[in-house]
């Protein structure tokens, strides 16, 4: 495990996790694989949206 990475702590509704797990189970991945990717394709969206 890359020891470069920061802990941060997220709060957000019952629903949302338990859909995130359903999504990180289907893709056999760990919840906290899944998010990290999720947000770093948000982040590459909003950076090409940024140079158009």
């Amino acid at each position: 495990m890359p020891t470069n990475l920061v802990k941060t702590m997220v709060y957000m509704p019952p629903e949302l996790r338990e859909a995130l797990e359903r999504m990180a189970t289907k893709e056999n991945r760990s919840l906290s694989n899944l998010i990290v990717t999720l947000l770093q394709r948000a982040v590459e969206e909003q950076k090409g949206n940024e140079s158009s």
